[in-house]
């Protein structure tokens, strides 16, 4: 997945730094951040660069499916002392919920990229 990133900085300090999805966007704040850095940069020796670069981005965000198992393990740490409990109707509320996550984040993805 492409996004870009902006960059404003002089040689002695970075004024600001982010990550936008459209170039647009980061276009928009470059022309009102790099103001913004002229009028607070008291050095004029370094004068004030602007970049925006294109930069990959990996997506790591866990799938709750993935999750389900540490989730799980915690629970019945935090409530076995001493107790037996039946957690069969939990697992499967939890592997419910943990499927219906997943499928909503893959149809945002997918929105996302379709607008892109």
């Amino acid at each position: 997945m492409t996004k870009y990133k902006l960059i404003i900085e002089s040689t002695k300090k970075v004024f600001f730094t982010d990550i936008y999805d459209t170039m647009e966007a980061a276009e928009a704040d470059r022309d009102t951040y790099g103001r913004q850095a002229r009028f607070e940069n008291e050095d004029l020796d370094h004068p004030i660069s602007t970049s925006i670069t294109a930069v990959n981005v990996i997506d790591c965000t866990p799938t709750w499916s993935n999750l389900l198992a540490l989730m799980l393990t915690v629970y019945a740490e935090n409530y076995k002392k001493g107790k037996e409990r039946n957690n069969t109707d939990l697992e499967q509320e939890f592997k419910n919920m943990a499927r219906a996550a997943d499928m909503w984040n893959e149809h945002v993805k997918e929105t996302e990229t379709a607008k892109a």
